[in-house]
Parts: C-alpha cells; structure tokens; sequence
C-alpha cells in the first residue's frame, strides 16, 4: 500500500488488532499543523490530587483531560473520549512527515473508540505534559498485549486546545513506535 493507491497510513498503524491504512477518501491532506516554540513544561504529579477537583483552579482542565485519557485506556471507557473529542470538525493525524492529513472528527472518534475497547492495555502512562497559550500536549506510552500475547509499546502525542467552554480538546493526534 502507498499514499498512490488509494491508501495512507492510519493513525493506529502500529496497533496489532487495528487496520494500518486509512482510505484516501476519509481525509484531507493538509500542512496545517499547530506550530508552537513555546510549550512549558507541566508538573504532572497524579498522586497529587489536590488541584484535580478544585474547579477553581486553573490547572483543572489540564488535570480533566488528562484523567479523561487515562480512563478511556485503562478501563476501556469510550465515553471518556466525550470531551476530549470535538464534533462536526477535523482532528489533524501527523506523522513525523510531510504526508500530515485530516479526518472527521467522528471518525477518529469511532477509531479511537474501537481502540480503548478492543484492545488489551496492559499500562497507560503520561510521560510528559506541555501547556502553552490555550494549548496542551500530552505525551504517553500505551502498553498493550497483542494477539499472541506479547506486549508492544505505542507512543502517542496528543495536541488539544481548549474551546469556549475551557475544556481540552484534541486537534492533532500522533503515534509512533519510538519514543518522543
């Protein structure tokens, strides 16, 4: 399969249980990627639950999209993927080159869906936390058990920005089988 033939390689390529291409007719290519030089480092602590459940702080929303991704993983919850992921808009899949492209964010929605519940995650971990000017860039290791029974580590990066409502959510989406 090439970028010719109809076919461009998905957002969950390095997943076992998913399918690795996509159909060209699903998406958009484009070069519209956030580009953003000032990311600060977020201090992600998550036996730190103080700021986490109080509304008032500022940190938050950071802290409710981040427990919203790790329940989407670790218990296979689909609905956690609510407001993290926007409706009626388009979700921008990279992947370290220039063949960037966008689908239907119900799409990714369903994609994403199919992949916390049909697939064995053995750990979901944050490894880094970025804030920036709205934005937020979560970085994470999925640890999941194939078919066979062997388990195979998935990098994911995540970029959301917040909407009207001061909640994340996401409008690119990266995985690598190599490390950030």
């Amino acid at each position: 399969y090439g970028y010719q033939s109809g076919f461009s390689i998905g957002p969950f390529y390095f997943y076992t249980n998913l399918p690795g291409y996509i159909n060209t007719s699903r998406i958009q290519y484009t070069d519209d990627c956030i580009r953003y030089d000032e990311w600060r480092d977020f201090r992600y602590n998550q036996d730190d639950r103080y700021d986490r459940y109080d509304r008032r702080s500022s940190e938050y929303t950071v802290y409710q999209a981040i427990d919203d991704l790790q329940e989407a993983f670790l218990y296979s919850d689909a609905q956690s993927l609510d407001r993290l992921i926007p409706r009626r808009t388009w979700i921008t899949v990279t992947d370290r080159s220039d063949r960037n492209y966008r689908l239907r964010s119900e799409d990714f929605y369903d994609m994403m869906s199919d992949l916390v519940t049909g697939t064995r995650t053995r750990e979901f971990y944050i490894s880094r936390v970025q804030t920036g000017r709205g934005l937020l860039r979560i970085n994470a290791q999925h640890v999941y058990q194939d078919a066979w029974r062997q388990n195979r580590t998935v990098y994911m990066q995540f970029t959301m920005k917040e909407n009207r409502s001061r909640n994340y959510e996401i409008v690119e989406f990266e995985t690598s089988g190599n490390r950030y």
